[in-house]
């Protein structure tokens, strides 16, 4: 968009929110014209930070209405379908859907949308591993090779290094990995693996550096975790969180997504939604996400999550606090940034914390701040709104509530 043209969009907008104070009547038609006229004045492809600051224009405004002028500018501009929830101490804020769970099927988004969350996946294999520790029967300085013992190049690397991503093993995106991969698999590459697989993969692979040298973000880490899991427990990595974790919590709706296809009230994922008739919808066809980024949840399950870990119905408080701390500093050049370490399934920032995740199809990002207790949860199943975006979006939301 040229600055000229911007500049009477964001001038425009401002005569549409002093509207609020005047006449209903006179408003209405004050606020079609100015609204066509913005229209007009727009291109298409407008920038996320100009969605931003159009939509919060209007100091006016309530926060309720601040926030849905937001999201309905990103469904606008962005064609954002999926769910999202603003809430502080457990008192809802905001909450919407937007688009289709499956246009095909003109079926809508809700509450109860099942999507798939990608790496949010982590941080429930972390509180699994803290469960466990609770109750005795690992400890977070053992050794992997004392869970694992054919993995004996990894000697060194513990659970510890394992949670806060400072272990050294390469990620499933590393060449080496691919090639150990097809060497196994060929094409025939399954949603999991078991212990004895993972070991044929792994076990000519060496380390990229010295376990707790540095952060290196590695899906192979959680997906070793989900190994260690089954073995202490002896169970399947899904079977133990839906016991231990979902059921306690009530979260009905989340589930491991081996069985995606079979499953009823979920997403279809889209690579792209250009309209309501133009859109390019995404098989699911995921390999080895597991204990990584497998799972399944919808937004109201989410909320029921984000409760749950200011309270010690599932953990010890002293332990969910092991989940935030600053255990391994992320590099300037990663997504997050130096601001960030990395704990437990979280990124962390002071009393913050945040995780994005994403898999084809789909793509989420939750955002939680400790002291006030704001969460910020958005679920969408349309994968061309990428993490800048994404966290783009919280972040406005976030100055919303907070009065920024």
């Amino acid at each position: 968009m040229k600055k000229s043209s911007f500049i009477v969009f964001i001038s425009l907008l401002l005569v549409i929110s002093a509207c609020s104070a005047e006449n209903p009547t006179k408003k209405e038609s004050q606020t079609t014209e100015n609204t066509d006229l913005i229209e007009k004045s727009t291109e298409e492809n407008i920038t996320s930070a100009q969605v931003q600051e159009v939509s919060q224009d209007s100091n006016d405004l309530d926060v309720y209405t601040k926030l849905d002028n937001v999201m309905t500018h990103f469904e606008k501009y962005y064609n954002f379908s999926g769910a999202v929830y603003v809430g502080m101490r457990g008192e809802e804020i905001y909450s919407n859907t937007f688009g289709k769970a499956d246009f095909d099927q003109n079926i809508a988004n809700t509450l109860d949308t099942k999507f798939i969350i990608g790496s949010l996946t982590k941080q429930f294999t972390a509180a699994a591993i803290l469960l466990l520790k609770e109750r005795g029967l690992l400890e977070l300085e053992h050794q992997i090779t004392d869970y694992l013992p054919d993995l004996s190049k990894w000697e060194g690397v513990t659970i510890h290094h394992l949670l806060s991503m400072s272990s050294g093993i390469v990620s499933t995106d590393h060449p080496y990995f691919a090639e150990s991969l097809e060497k196994k698999f060929g094409s025939n590459i399954p949603y999991s693996i078991t212990e004895e697989e993972a070991i044929a993969i792994y076990q000519d692979i060496p380390l990229n550096f010295n376990p707790g040298e540095k952060f290196e973000y590695s899906n192979s880490n959680y997906l070793i975790l989900g190994l260690i899991i089954e073995r202490t427990t002896e169970e399947s990595y899904d079977k133990f969180l839906e016991k231990n974790i979902f059921e306690p919590l009530a979260m009905l709706n989340t589930g491991y997504s081996v069985n995606w296809e079979v499953l009823e009230n979920k997403a279809q994922g889209y690579e792209k939604i250009n309209t309501e008739n133009d859109f390019y919808p995404i098989q699911y066809d995921y390999y080895i996400t597991h204990s990584s980024s497998g799972l399944y949840t919808t937004m109201n399950d989410l909320v029921t999550w984000d409760r749950a870990l200011y309270s010690a119905k599932l953990l010890k408080k002293e332990t969910i606090a092991k989940m935030y701390a600053p255990y391994t500093n992320i590099p300037s050049n990663f997504e997050y940034g130096s601001e960030y370490d990395y704990g437990y399934g979280w990124f962390t920032q002071e009393k913050k914390v945040e995780h994005a995740g994403d898999l084809p199809g789909f793509i989420a990002n939750f955002y939680r701040e400790l002291n006030t207790e704001l969460v910020i949860i958005i679920l969408s199943n349309n994968e061309s709104l990428d993490r800048d975006k994404m966290r783009s979006l919280t972040n406005t939301l976030t100055n919303i509530v907070n009065g920024d």
